[in-house]
């Protein structure tokens, strides 16, 4: 089954942009980084996409705050860096 990603956003660029992915669904928040720190926009993000392996592997959001605080923030930026936590929450 395929899920529809929509990303949100108060830019219009962004409005009509659907993405298919075979996650469940996440609804990207409109990214300001005087409002949220790239740490706290991180722990959103992957609270939302690995929920269930966080849930399989008992992993509270304070242990993924504690990952996340890990690394420095330019790596947070990134998309590989999800990878590397999956990688680490799968091994708890």
């Amino acid at each position: 089954m395929i899920n529809i990603l929509i990303l949100l956003s108060k830019n219009n660029f962004f409005e009509d942009n659907i993405y298919l992915c075979s996650s469940e669904p996440f609804i990207m928040p409109d990214v300001d980084f005087n409002v949220c720190s790239i740490e706290e926009l991180k722990l959103f993000e992957l609270s939302s996409i690995f929920s269930r392996e966080m849930e399989e592997h008992s992993i509270s959001e304070e242990d993924l705050i504690g990952l996340i605080k890990r690394f420095p923030k330019k790596d947070l930026t990134t998309n590989w860096i999800n990878d590397l936590i999956l990688k680490l929450i799968e091994q708890v």
